[in-house]
């Protein structure tokens, strides 16, 4: 077994090489012999059953941690990082541990071999090179000086997650530790994610943290004129006894005239529009209740066939859209959320079974830390010319929403969210 390196309580984010010593080969490593035609078709199952759980999961955690928020506030998170994250922990997990994970991520029944490789597939198609949009995901597991990794764990996950393992001394630099792993994190995400992890959050006894950001950016296909941008007000709730009860925040809004796929639905009483992000690789999806106070009514009919049939509302139509400027950089503690929704095990010393990553059941999750951030703004292509709003039917954004933003390749939902108050950017 190789040693990870071991991290300098410092404020800088040094990279830790873990690859395998020459000539001891993982059975999941670069220098695998390459994939026969079935094993190709085997793995894109993989993929498209990977995708159909991440759909899942992001309702479930969405849920979740609208309970926490006592249903109010903004929410933003991203199912495909923290599944992304939890995958990799996985690759280390046995027992009624790996049992309790594969459930809540909807992926029972996929070996972990065959898992491991359709993610490295589903990422590397997410986090491709290009000028078009940035994803950028920083994950890595850090665990308490002294443990050992084992190589063909090290080997899977710099193979299929291109992730880091790092060892650092949280029993005698607890606090120094939050620097250096909030550091890391901010270098990864060119300085978006900023204090991943609050003070106090590491002890002495923390003996394994995962940590999960991610950031987007995304150009739209058809960019706002910022000449455009008006102030305008935006309702919502006052978050007292009477619904009825309201006020109103100034906002900046966006606006453009253009072809949008959108449409009604009666039954929950929403209208939904799709908004591509250049080339359409990725679209942002809002679904706006009729009133500005049943937010909470169509968050209860969210359920992963619901989001299925979105596509079967959208007809392709003239739109004039106004839509709220915000941004959002939301922090969650996941351990909490993980356990009500079934994976307990994992955070409980007695009974956590992470053999697979150390060889010995000594390890368990301490904490687990996820913050995702997204600006959206004006910009987008080269300016086009603007249709006419002559005619057009409006689709004003000037009341809380759900929305979430999908790879239109693959179908994976990267983000989801809820905007209450567009002025909250905590």
């Amino acid at each position: 077994m190789s040693k990870a390196g071991v991290l300098p309580p410092s404020t800088a984010p040094p990279p830790i090489p873990m690859s395998p010593p020459p000539n001891e080969q993982s059975p999941i490593s670069p220098s695998a012999p390459s994939r026969s035609r079935k094993s190709r078709r085997s793995i894109q199952s993989s993929v498209e059953q990977l995708v159909i759980g991440n759909i899942n999961f992001a309702i479930e955690m969405y849920q979740e941690i609208l309970k926490d928020k006592k249903g109010s506030g903004n929410i933003f998170f991203s199912p495909i990082s923290i599944a992304a994250v939890l995958s990799l922990l996985y690759g280390g997990a046995r027992n009624e541990t790996e049992k309790e994970m594969a459930k809540v991520m909807g992926i029972e029944g996929i070996d972990q071999k065959r898992l491991h490789l359709a993610w490295k597939d589903l990422l590397n198609t997410l986090e491709e090179s290009s000028s078009d949009y940035t994803i950028r995901l920083a994950n890595r597991l850090y665990s308490n000086k002294g443990f050992n990794y084992k190589r063909d764990y090290m080997d899977l996950v710099n193979h299929c997650y291109q992730a880091d393992l790092a060892q650092i001394d949280f029993k005698k630099y607890p606090e120094q530790s939050r620097f250096v792993i909030n550091a890391w994190a901010e270098w990864e995400t060119g300085r978006k994610i900023k204090g991943l992890i609050p003070a106090g959050a590491i002890s002495k006894e923390t003996i394994l943290v995962l940590v999960d950001a991610i950031y987007f950016k995304g150009n739209w296909e058809e960019q706002f004129d910022m000449k455009k941008t008006r102030r305008g007000e935006f309702t919502i709730r006052t978050g007292k006894k009477k619904k009825e009860e309201k006020a109103t925040i100034q906002v900046d809004y966006m606006n453009r005239t253009g072809i949008y796929k959108a449409g009604y639905d009666y039954k929950v009483e929403v209208r939904v529009i799709e908004i591509p992000y250049l080339k359409n690789i990725q679209s942002m999806v809002i679904i706006l209740p009729t009133q500005y106070d049943s937010l909470d009514k169509v968050e209860e009919k969210l359920t992963t066939e619901y989001l299925d049939a979105i596509p079967q509302l959208l007809v392709e139509s003239r739109i004039n859209l106004r839509l709220p400027k915000f941004s959002m950089g939301r922090s969650v503690k996941l351990q909490d959320r993980l356990a009500d929704m079934g994976v307990k095990d994992l955070f409980d010393k007695e009974k956590a079974d992470l053999s697979g990553v150390t060889g010995s059941r000594e390890m368990h999750v301490s904490n687990m830390f996820h913050k995702a951030y997204i600006d959206v703004n004006e910009r987008g292509a080269e300016p086009t010319s603007t249709l006419s709003n002559y005619g057009a039917e409006e689709f004003d954004c000037d009341h809380p929403f759900f929305f979430y933003i999908k790879d239109n390749r693959t179908g994976a939902i990267l983000f989801m969210g809820r905007l209450e108050r567009p002025l909250n950017f905590a």
